[in-house]
């Protein structure tokens, strides 16, 4: 029965969110109890709407309240310093997820490109290549990572990478490979997509 209060409280924050943060800060304010799970929902909503300090400022909050993180709710905190390109925010919370051993997670890892990415240190994603479980959201992240700094070769190699690795390209990769494509010049860019699409649509 806590379990099923437990997701509704957690759908009516995310329903309220979509529409502001007011009204989900006051059905937080207003619960007897705040677990881990509410606790990271209330930060997910400031997240979507842009709020990024004052989701770090939650995050203290919620430690004072000596409640425990989990991988999730790091991912939150790794997306706010992506927002906020804030680098000593993305260190700090990197250290933790090592402290913890929860880098082999693709839900820390993908958001840890996308904070080193966005930040400006384009060297250290290529670290995330050791992810014991990199998938498709992984070799997008990176594919982004690469096109944010100008750097069309190396997302055309990750996408290479994909394919080798039989990942199924989604609708992200392709429109990625096309932003690629543009950097490195029409005639050269569009022989190089159309012999990457003939590749990916092989045996479909």
């Amino acid at each position: 029965m806590l379990k099923v209060m437990c997701i509704l409280t957690v759908q009516r924050l995310t329903c309220m969110g979509n529409v502001g943060r007011y009204q989900a800060v006051e059905e937080f304010n207003g619960l007897h109890s705040q677990n881990i799970v509410v606790w990271t929902a209330i930060m997910s909503v400031y997240l979507q709407n842009g709020c990024f300090e004052e989701t770090f400022n939650l995050f203290s909050e919620m430690l004072r309240e000596d409640v425990k993180r989990n991988d999730y709710t790091f991912a939150v905190l790794l997306n706010a310093s992506a927002g906020l390109s804030a680098l000593k925010y993305g260190y700090l919370l990197h250290a933790r997820t090592m402290k913890s051993g929860s880098t082999d997670y693709n839900i820390d890892g993908n958001s840890l490109i996308d904070v080193y990415a966005k930040g400006g240190n384009i060297e250290v994603i290529k670290l995330f290549y050791g992810m014991i479980y990199p998938d498709t959201i992984s070799s997008n992240a990176i594919i982004s990572g690469y096109l944010h700094h100008g750097l069309g070769n190396e997302a055309l190699l990750v996408f290479q990478d994909m394919l080798a690795a039989e990942e199924r390209p989604s609708h992200v990769s392709f429109v990625g490979v096309l932003s690629a494509c543009a950097n490195l010049g029409i005639v050269q860019g569009l022989y190089y997509f159309n012999h990457l699409m003939t590749q990916s649509t092989d045996g479909c």
